[in-house]
């Protein structure tokens, strides 16, 4: 085999040798990225299921407030018109008497009642968008306290006592049958903070909506003890 002959095999060898190199390290830093991305999606994966091993939800405070809401919606649009909807959200805030005339009355502090318009909507509300949300013809301010009153509201009115920040109304008196009922606890969805809970119509067992409730972290001023949720959205099918 002349000399010639042998410097071209030897160059071919060399050529093929640096192809396969060139294949082996591309091969190789096309392996590393696709590790790099699994080790990514592992890491987010642990990190959206720690986020939800550290969330505890409150099932028992979640169902307390579904159930009023399943009842009566949180259309607080209807509180300047309606005070038996302000007498159902307020029910376990506010304190029964009578007139001195009999007549059965029911009251509620005003940081109360901030604290309950927000459980009831995704918005955030502050004392005076409370206070706006009860202005009416059947609205009075009445400057002194509720424990000196001298005149109480009749049939829709409703008295706000500045001096002691109290809101006093007709009491009204509320069913036990309704035609409404939250889902089984084990049919809940909680996805991260949230919640998810059907109202179901109690002969049929047909979902009527979804109530959906988020752990309340609201910043307003105003109240007094925030609740554990609030409503987030009420979607009707």
């Amino acid at each position: 085999m002349n000399k010639k002959l042998l410097v071209l095999l030897a160059t071919g060898a060399l050529v093929l040798t640096g192809c396969a190199g060139n294949e082996s390290t591309k091969s190789s830093e096309k392996n590393n990225k696709s590790e790099q991305n699994d080790r990514k999606k592992d890491d987010n994966n642990e990190s959206k299921s720690k986020e939800n091993a550290e969330i505890k939800h409150d099932l028992a405070a979640a169902e307390k407030l579904a159930h009023l809401v399943a009842i009566s919606g949180n259309d607080l649009k209807r509180l300047n018109e309606q005070t038996n909807l302000l007498a159902w959200i307020t029910q376990d805030k506010s304190t029964k008497f009578k007139s001195p005339e009999g007549v059965p009355l029911v009251k509620v502090s005003v940081q109360d009642f901030v604290d309950v318009v927000n459980e009831f909507s995704e918005k955030t509300y502050s004392k005076q968008d409370a206070l706006d949300l009860l202005q009416s013809p059947a609205f009075s301010e009445v400057n002194g306290k509720s424990s000196a009153a001298s005149a109480f509201p009749k049939d829709s009115e409703i008295h706000y006592f500045k001096e002691d920040d109290t809101l006093v109304f007709v009491s009204v008196e509320r069913g036990h049958n309704y035609p409404q009922e939250l889902d089984k606890k084990e049919n809940w969805k909680t996805e991260g903070d949230s919640i998810k809970i059907d109202v179901l119509d109690v002969m049929t067992k047909t979902k009527i909506s979804t109530i959906t409730l988020k752990l309340n972290n609201k910043n307003y001023t105003g109240g007094h003890n925030k609740s554990k949720y609030y409503v987030a959205e009420v979607k009707t099918v």
